[in-house]
């Protein structure tokens, strides 16, 4: 396996991957998920891991951030569980390039995220990966989902997006 890798997550990655997501977790950056969560994420290949390997093969992958998608409808994804290290920006570009990749040969017209008005990786890592501010309208699938997602993640969450196969 070659240093910095981005591969589909494995059940041997669960452990550190819910160390990582703790502190974001606990400052309210992203949701929680338990560990049967990440499991089905794992299961569903819905979760992918940046890792790097120990050069001298005695300490096994250690990853360095993730990133889930789920596949909304056949023209819409979201991008959703994102975590780097250290809030590490070229990890978490690394991850979401991976992600659209992907998602471009599956036809996947628009991917978004939601995120907080505040949140740094907004201008960096974000529009990096060519997302800009959409209206959270644009991505209901139903009229409701907007509501929801304002009570989950209150009045400061922004929604931005990128269209593929344009």
């Amino acid at each position: 396996m070659v240093r910095g890798e981005i591969l589909p997550a494995s059940s041997e990655d669960i452990n550190q991957i819910l160390i990582l997501a703790k502190p974001f977790v606990d400052k309210g950056l992203i949701l929680k998920r338990s560990r049967k969560k990440v499991e089905k994420m794992i299961k569903r290949k819905e979760l992918r891991v940046a890792i790097i390997e120990d050069p001298l093969g005695k300490e096994g992958r250690k990853v360095q951030g993730f990133c889930a998608c789920s596949l909304l409808s056949p023209q819409k994804a979201e991008l959703h569980f994102l975590v780097a290290k250290r809030g590490n920006p070229f990890v978490a570009v690394r991850l979401i390039k991976s992600w659209l990749e992907i998602l471009e040969k599956l036809g996947i017209e628009l991917v978004f995220l939601t995120t907080r008005v505040d949140n740094r990786m907004k201008e960096t890592v974000f529009k990096r990966c060519g997302f800009e501010p959409i209206s959270i309208w644009k991505l209901s699938l139903r009229k409701l989902i907007p509501l929801l997602w304002r009570r989950i993640l209150g009045r400061h969450s922004i929604a931005m997006g990128r269209y593929l196969n344009k």
